[in-house]
């Protein structure tokens, strides 16, 4: 696996105070570890990842929440980028986590499907606080390369974390 700076010297401050604070500024556009974790979570070539895919060209940051040991990105995409075949389906999966600089268990990471649409993308610190600053990361499927889709298409069953939910704890999963 590879590693990366995450925030580049003109997105760093912003990009921490989207995921460490409520009154920041809020961009519309991924950061680079919301962008690096959803490639990796869709990364394969099941047909509902391929189609997950598809949905990175016209999604759109609308709200991040930083929840003190981690953070919650929702999105919007593109209605025409839904395929049929995912079309009306409630699922989430997460077998990605990361080793990072600033925490010493790392985190792990969620993705939250409604209607067929990618919603929200969850990481959490295994070991306390997210960090104030990220620094360097690298990614892992859990299982190295196998994934167990069967485990999220069953997940459907549950309710899914959204925007609209969050902060209604019945509705956690």
């Amino acid at each position: 696996m590879h590693e990366v700076l995450v925030f580049g010297r003109s997105e760093r401050k912003a990009g921490i105070e989207a995921l460490t604070s409520t009154g920041a500024k809020m961009s519309s556009k991924l950061l680079d570890i919301e962008r690096q974790v959803l490639e990796k979570l869709l990364t394969g070539n099941h047909p509902f990842l391929q189609g997950l895919r598809v949905q990175l060209r016209g999604i759109e940051v609308v709200k991040r929440k930083f929840t003190g040991t981690g953070f919650f990105t929702f999105f919007r995409v593109d209605p025409f980028l839904v395929v049929p075949g995912l079309a009306g389906m409630d699922f989430e999966f997460g077998n990605v986590v990361a080793e990072m600089e600033n925490l010493e268990r790392g985190a792990g990471f969620f993705l939250y499907i409604v209607k067929g649409a990618i919603r929200a993308l969850e990481g959490n610190a295994f070991d306390g606080k997210w960090p104030g600053h990220i620094g360097r990361f690298k990614l892992f499927h859990i299982n190295g390369d196998v994934r167990d889709l069967a485990r999220a298409y069953e997940s459907r069953k549950r309710k899914v974390v959204t925007e609209e939910n969050f902060d209604n704890k019945q509705a956690m999963i």
